[in-house]
């Protein structure tokens, strides 16, 4: 059987090469700088695990019948368009549309810019709906501030966004005293 070995090739020095910094622990080496491949190790050095198929992603872990839990949070991810809505709801998703990237960005710069301005107020997911060209921002409010300021935040967050995204905005807020419960867990 014959022995293929990898050299380091670069023209730095070996100890900021890359690939001998990467594999230096890992692979051992001989005298004259060149590395064993992983078909030469011995089997017993290659450790490996087991390939773990459970998917928690967006799900809500379950306790005792203690954990109260929303309409939106209790739905898995791949019920998104079938009992679940999207959050977002545009048009750039479409067949030769443009600018998907740029309204993802500005989705989440919304959303970061309204969990800001309503600190610990918003209890429901932001949805954005885009119609030509107006904004639309919908969510669920905790009742805690006097309606003054709301209606003050609320001029505030449109008028800013407006400027910004150069269409109108429009917020559609419902204002409830707790956190609506669909189930608990």
């Amino acid at each position: 059987m014959a022995a293929y070995t990898v050299k380091c090739a670069s023209l730095v020095p070996k100890s900021s090469c890359r690939f001998h910094r990467i594999f230096q622990a890992c692979l051992p080496s001989t005298a004259n700088g060149t590395y064993l491949l992983s078909s030469q190790l011995p089997k017993r050095c290659l450790q490996t695990t087991a390939v773990c198929h459970k998917t928690v992603a967006g799900r809500i872990k379950r306790s005792k019948g203690e954990k109260p839990v929303m309409y939106e949070e209790i739905n898995p991810p791949f019920t998104i368009g079938v009992t679940k809505g999207w959050t977002s709801q545009h048009t750039a998703n479409l067949e030769g549309e443009d600018y998907k990237a740029e309204r993802i960005l500005e989705d989440m710069f919304i959303r970061r810019f309204l969990f800001g301005t309503f600190h610990n107020l918003i209890v429901s997911e932001v949805v954005i709906k885009r119609r030509a060209n107006q904004i639309i921002l919908a969510c669920m409010m905790l009742r805690s501030l006097p309606p003054k300021q709301y209606y003050f935040l609320i001029g505030y967050t449109e008028e800013l966004l407006s400027y910004w995204y150069k269409s109108p905005v429009k917020m559609e807020i419902q204002l409830v005293l707790d956190k609506p419960i669909y189930k608990w867990i």
